[in-house]
């Protein structure tokens, strides 16, 4: 019931409009009235689903820095309970009263989508960085033809104190949708440093994915992470032919196929002889340990392109997502090996020598985000 109501507002634009202005009432109120503490970091990933992404990567590296010492960290989460790994004096419920007040609490905002809860707020007392969820293939924002009023308000308004990105072609996309964001730096995503590091140990974590999931060792593993479909929440459905029965056993008989759903996805995965790794911890274990990546048009291809390993795209709603949701460059035309049909996706798959990729320049650059990060905000404390 609560789901249904707040899709409701979000789909009414008067009732949205509304909603929006209550919020930024209160949030208004909550401003004036707390002072925030100067050496207070508050994270959320994924808008509170997972301790996770470039946000993990940075708490990690701070927590383990002498010049953060005394700094309080806290994550907003929707489920405490998930995540005994985090303190739980560091963990606040993103759907409480509570996570607000330790909002306006902390100094430091820092996340990969929205941390205020798509309702934007000016302020001066408040340092907001922002790593986004990855390199745009999709449109995003003002491009969308299907976004609520909240949502579009949001990408209007909103202005990040640092913005991070891979690249000239996401920033060149960023700058146009985030209107309000001047600070926006090309030096990669933080979450892609450990990536890169670790791609050195790819035999052990190859092999410890092996004994965790339980999978054959004599065959080589497969990631498929599809992206999100707002029209189709499900993973494996009637159209998505990479789950039938004669094409996945197909598959199969050279690959364990491990499954990685989007995070707005539904979870509920009908075919049991995969491994559905969408709540696995370590996404860059996934990614390393794999030996081949079939997507679609999600921004993990940008990812997968730092480790040089072979990258298939099957898009059997090609034509649908593209009018309805509308790419910022057209896959067909970039170097990717595309299917449209299961049938060309198994042939690819089941050939020797798989394709590897080059293209690693043109779309990603890596230096040191996190450092970038963290120099923002010793540099804005030693102001106060």
């Amino acid at each position: 019931m609560k789901s249904i109501i707040k899709n409701f507002v979000k789909e009414n634009n008067l009732l949205g409009w509304l909603f929006v202005q209550f919020t930024l009432f209160v949030y208004n109120i909550l401003d004036k009235c707390i002072r925030p503490d100067e050496k207070q970091i508050i994270f959320t990933s994924y808008s509170g689903r997972q301790f996770s992404d470039s946000l993990k990567a940075i708490y990690i590296s701070m927590k383990d820095d002498p010049k953060f010492k005394g700094y309080k960290f806290i994550w907003g989460l929707k489920n405490i309970e998930e995540f005994p790994e985090i303190p739980i004096d560091e963990r606040v419920n993103i759907d409480s009263f509570s996570f607000f007040i330790t909002l306006f609490k902390s100094k430091y905002w820092v996340s990969n989508s929205s941390i205020e809860r798509l309702i934007p707020i000016d302020s001066d007392k408040h340092i907001y960085i922002n790593t986004w969820h990855g390199v745009p293939l999709k449109h995003l924002g003002p491009d969308e033809d299907n976004l609520s009023y909240t949502v579009k308000n949001w990408y209007k308004k909103v202005k990040f104190d640092l913005l991070v990105c891979s690249g000239e072609y996401d920033k060149k996309i960023f700058s146009r949708i985030f209107e309000n964001t001047d600070n926006i730096q090309n030096v990669g995503l933080p979450r892609n440093e450990s990536l890169v590091h670790d791609a050195s140990n790819s035999y052990s974590i190859k092999k410890k994915l092996l004994e965790e999931l339980n999978l054959d060792s004599s065959k080589e593993i497969l990631l498929y992470a599809p992206t999100f479909r707002e029209y189709d929440l499900n993973i494996s459905t009637e159209s998505n032919r990479f789950f039938e029965k004669d094409s996945l056993s197909k598959i199969q008989k050279k690959y364990n196929v491990l499954v990685r759903g989007h995070y707005f996805s539904s979870d509920n995965m009908t075919n049991n002889s995969v491994v559905d790794v969408s709540d696995y911890s370590n996404l860059n274990d996934l990614m390393i340990g794999s030996d081949v990546l079939v997507s679609d048009y999600s921004s993990i291809i940008f990812d997968y392109l730092l480790l040089g390993k072979p990258i298939f795209l099957y898009m059997y709603d090609y034509s649908k997502y593209k009018a309805y949701r509308g790419l910022y460059f057209d896959p067909k035309n970039s170097g990717f090996n595309c299917s449209m049909e299961i049938n060309e996706l198994v042939n690819e798959l089941l050939q020797t020598n798989s394709k590897r990729y080059k293209v690693i320049d043109k779309y990603n650059t890596l230096s040191s985000p996190i450092s970038v990060i963290k120099d923002k905000i010793v540099s804005t404390s030693a102001k106060f």
